[in-house]
């Protein structure tokens, strides 16, 4: 999946796997009831930070 992710597609999504929604914020799913949120945000081409929610 790639571009704006909708709130079905999370829902049925339970591939293990990495999805990006846009401005840096990817679903990484680990397993079909584990879902999580990260977030990288990123200043002059380095990593700053990374920020991870994690919603089961």
């Amino acid at each position: 999946m790639a571009g704006k992710l909708k709130p079905l597609d999370i829902e049925r999504d339970i591939r293990p796997g990495k999805s990006r929604d846009v401005g840096g914020l990817d679903l990484i799913v680990t397993g079909a009831t584990s879902k999580n949120w990260s977030y990288g945000y990123w200043k002059t081409g380095k990593q700053l930070g990374l920020i991870q929610r994690c919603f089961a």
